[in-house]
């Protein structure tokens, strides 16, 4: 799954399939959790860093990007 753009301002795009998504901060917490879209609403979401989980079958892609204003 190809995830863009990093930084990102508003909207996190998804080219690829996978179940379901999870937005987590560098503490650990679980912000944003959605199941398949190819765009993500992050405007809700602070400016810094961020982990995002990848969930296809038994597989978890992680992948770290940037919220920037």
């Amino acid at each position: 799954v190809k995830v863009f753009p990093s930084p990102v301002d508003n909207n996190l795009f998804f080219e690829g399939s996978y179940q379901y998504i999870e937005i987590f901060d560098l503490l650990g917490r679980s912000l944003i959790i959605n199941d398949y879209k190819e765009v993500i609403d992050v405007s809700s979401l602070s400016n810094g860093f961020y982990i995002l989980n990848i969930h296809n079958g038994d597989e978890i892609t992680y992948e770290k990007f940037e919220v920037r204003r």
